[in-house]
């Protein structure tokens, strides 16, 4: 994620006294690979309902569905 977002160099340039740079790279970045990180965000997101599921036998859970193993 925090490579999606150019984190690394915002950091640098906010470092530097150059915050307005800093905010910039991260909303153009994150504008640019928003694809990935929305790709990123669902994939944790089904594997925490995966994982969740484990210790009952229940897979997953959206609203009156349910998915057992």
């Amino acid at each position: 994620m925090a490579s999606s977002t150019g984190l690394d160099a915002a950091i640098k340039a906010a470092m530097g006294g150059n915050i307005s740079g800093a905010l910039s790279t991260i909303q153009t970045q994150s504008l640019a690979n928003k694809n990935k990180i929305i790709g990123t965000l669902g994939a944790a997101f089904v594997g925490k309902m995966i994982a969740k599921g484990f210790g009952r036998q229940q897979l997953a859970k959206l609203g009156p569905l349910v998915i057992r193993a």
